[in-house]
């Protein structure tokens, strides 16, 4: 089976700056606004590069919710809770580092009616506990070889990169064998013979063995 990813290959005509910021907007019953991808990876939340056009993380974070979902973050409510280098692949190619991207995730309010405002992101709709633990379990299927590319197309699950960040923000809950599985389908250098960063077994709660990021380098 092909690992899990959006497209990549030649360049889209930007540069990926090999940084990704995530939001997870959240209503007042704690619901995620996600939408389906347009390239294919997958259902997903908010999310955007970086430095191609603005200053830092925060300020990348703001503008993809205005961007994607025609939306403003409530000031204040924006809040760091997980991040670390992915290597989910880029369809503008690899970045200065390499494939992948070094993420950093936020939950976030916002005000205005969600519609998708880009080609990005579509079907935007919020999705709660049951719906988000539903789509992670057809990303296992999928990881397991059990739904086929056509099937995927028709009915995609969550992005594979997504899966453990929703855990991290305590929003939906997976076993966590099963999330490793879900785990190597994203994070293994496809170039390498040896698997590159890969998720510690603290799960993002910090220990010696991963030096209290979460992820331990090859």
């Amino acid at each position: 089976m092909d690992i899990i990813h959006g497209p990549h290959g030649p360049a889209t005509g930007k540069i990926c700056d090999g940084a990704s910021v995530g939001v997870l907007v959240l209503d007042d019953l704690d619901r995620v606004l996600v939408g389906t991808r347009a390239d294919g990876a997958g259902v997903a939340p908010i999310a955007g590069h970086v430095f191609d056009a603005h200053p830092g993380y925060v300020e990348a974070a703001h503008a993809e919710v205005a961007e994607e979902a025609a939306m403003t973050v409530v000031p204040g409510t924006l809040v760091l809770v997980g991040g670390g280098h992915r290597l989910n692949r880029c369809a503008r190619g690899d970045g200065p580092d390499g494939p992948g991207h070094h993420w950093q995730i936020y939950t976030a309010r916002a005000i205005g009616t969600p519609r998708s405002a880009d080609a990005k992101l579509g079907a935007l709709h919020w999705a709660d506990r049951a719906e988000l633990e539903a789509l992670m379990q057809r990303t296992l299927a999928r990881a397991r070889g059990r739904v086929t590319d056509p099937d995927w197309a028709a009915a995609p699950g969550i992005e594979p990169v997504w899966c453990r960040w929703i855990l991290t923000a305590g929003l939906a809950d997976i076993d966590r064998d099963e999330l490793a599985e879900i785990d190597r389908t994203v994070d293994v250098n496809e170039d390498a013979e040896e698997p590159g960063w890969r998720p510690c077994r603290c799960y993002g709660e910090g220990c010696e063995q991963c030096d209290d990021t979460g992820v331990i380098s090859p």
